[in-house]
């Protein structure tokens, strides 16, 4: 069992469970996980939407640069 005597599956794993349907997942499309796809709309919620505030309530401004 280890140190922690389970704590980590205690805590998390033992919830687990087989799903109850089946998902066709090769049908899907995963297009969007593709880079040149993914990297516009990641910068977009990340850095664009990124809304830092003060203590003081005033906004801050974070620089937008990434990769």
């Amino acid at each position: 069992i280890g140190v922690s005597k389970g704590q980590f599956y205690d805590q998390y794993l033992k919830y687990i469970q087989l799903a109850e349907t089946s998902i066709p997942f090769s049908t899907r499309d995963w297009s969007y996980l593709i880079k040149s796809n993914y990297d516009p709309k990641f910068h977009t919620a990340v850095y664009e939407k990124a809304k830092v505030v003060g203590r003081d309530g005033s906004r801050i401004s974070v620089p937008n640069s990434c990769c």
